[in-house]
């Protein structure tokens, strides 16, 4: 598999699932590293451990719906 990402780091907003998940596994197998985003604390943390297998992963929780976030 090609290196594309080799030394580079890319941020995945929407990273714990579906397309994000998927394109964080192909910046990893490619020689980069990952920021995750995630809105929900626990299934950010599941998609970090499950990730980190593959490289280094950063993961960040934030959520808009309130003021909160």
């Amino acid at each position: 598999m090609s290196k594309q990402f080799d030394g580079k780091k890319l941020l995945v907003v929407g990273g714990t699932s579906g397309i994000g998940m998927e394109t964080a596994r192909t910046v990893l197998a490619q020689g980069g590293s990952v920021v995750i985003v995630g809105s929900r604390p626990e299934k950010t943390e599941e998609a970090r451990k499950a990730l980190s297998a593959l490289g280094t992963v950063t993961a960040l929780t934030a959520n808009r719906s309130s003021d909160e976030g």
